[in-house]
């Protein structure tokens, strides 16, 4: 940390209590404060119990929970009510299908109307050529042949899960909202040990165009450049991992929100006043591999009815980011906390008041 301030490339230090993460100091994001000519705020994200005070109004909202980078150290990570759980990839450490089967065991219990999944370079079972080619080194010991040992672990993820949704370059709409998911990566880590999903240089332009216009949230694996993808683990340290060209094509589509994890120092968020787009790291492991860090809570203005391009998203508003706090924990200040863009980007509130956020808002996805 100290290496990276001194080189002036995070713009805003937290102290934070060592409860909500394994330091006491957090990153808030990992971005410059102009990237490319289009300024980027970040997003401060601090522990809030869920619910509304008795009597306030809110806009209509669609509840999501973010996560990336479990890495098999999912029972830990407490994940609160909600209509959508993302989960962005790296659900392993080297997709065995042990550790398949126990992670959709455990996402098949949260309690989440929807779920969505990208894979990621840890996963070498999901990509099969790589796998074929190269993953299966990573397993201790081959129960068959590779190619039938990807197609069953990606059965085991179905069948313990069957309402999860895995996403492959593609296209999901997911009630009201259209999510395009990859589980790409640039090629900064293209010889990283595990290497799945991994795009070559003269790759990237044609997956990242193919993210069609009019998609309300964007996940991939990888993050692009500027944005929550400063690395240490390439010297001289920091490095920036993320891919230039998602970038460019995340701006072009201009989503109401960009989720991805993969880098893990560079958990947080960051708002792009250019695309008006909400980008978040949710890397649930440290550099250390310790998931200590808390699930990204994101509260999705939407629309009574679809707006003319066809989406519910009410990009009038901000989304409301703010940090699930652990079950029993103290509130303390925390409780007070409505972190991230807040406030109004130019509009006003649509006045349609919800029950209290603790549990998910209605009927959006019957």
């Amino acid at each position: 940390i100290a290496r990276c301030r001194r080189a002036g490339l995070w713009i805003e230090l937290l102290a934070i209590p060592r409860e909500v993460t394994n330091k006491n100091i957090i990153l808030s994001d990992a971005v410059t404060p102009n990237l490319a000519g289009a300024p980027l705020s970040p997003v401060v994200l601090l522990p809030r119990t869920l619910g509304v005070a008795g009597g306030e109004e809110r806009p209509l909202m669609l509840r999501i929970v973010a996560i990336s980078d479990t890495h098999g150290r999912h029972a830990s990570i407490q994940i609160p009510p909600c209509d959508l759980l993302v989960h962005c990839g790296d659900f392993t450490k080297a997709g065995e299908e042990v550790e398949v089967e126990d992670f959709a065991s455990w996402l098949a219990e949260q309690p989440c109307k929807h779920k969505v999944l990208v894979a990621g370079n840890h996963e070498v079972t999901f990509d099969t050529d790589y796998f074929c080619r190269d993953g299966w080194r990573f397993h201790k010991r081959l129960d068959g042949d590779a190619a039938a040992v990807s197609q069953r672990c990606r059965q085991v993820l179905k069948s313990k899960c069957p309402d999860l949704q895995v996403l492959e370059n593609e296209v999901l709409q997911v009630g009201p909202l259209r999510i395009w998911g990859s589980p790409c990566q640039g090629h900064f880590f293209s010889g990283h040990t595990m290497a799945a999903f991994s795009l070559p240089l003269e790759g990237a332009e044609s997956l990242w165009s193919s993210i069609p216009a009019g998609v309300d949230i964007v996940v991939t694996h990888g993050p692009p450049l500027g944005v929550g993808d400063l690395s240490g683990e390439k010297a001289p340290a920091p490095q920036r991992a993320g891919c230039p060209k998602l970038l460019e094509h995340v701006r072009r589509v201009a989503p109401a929100l960009h989720l991805f994890g993969h880098i893990h120092e560079g958990y947080g968020a960051a708002f792009a006043e250019d695309c008006g787009t909400t980008f978040v790291n949710s890397a649930m492991c440290t550099e250390r591999y310790l998931a200590t860090r808390l699930p990204v809570v994101i509260d999705l203005p939407l629309l009574p009815e679809a707006s003319a391009n066809g989406s519910r998203v009410n990009r009038a508003l901000a989304p409301e980011l703010f940090l699930a706090r652990r079950p029993g924990a103290d509130p303390g200040d925390g409780s007070i906390y409505e972190a991230g863009a807040q406030g109004s980007a130019g509009g006003k509130s649509s006045g349609v008041s919800t029950a209290s956020s603790a549990v998910p808002p209605g009927p959006l996805f019957e």
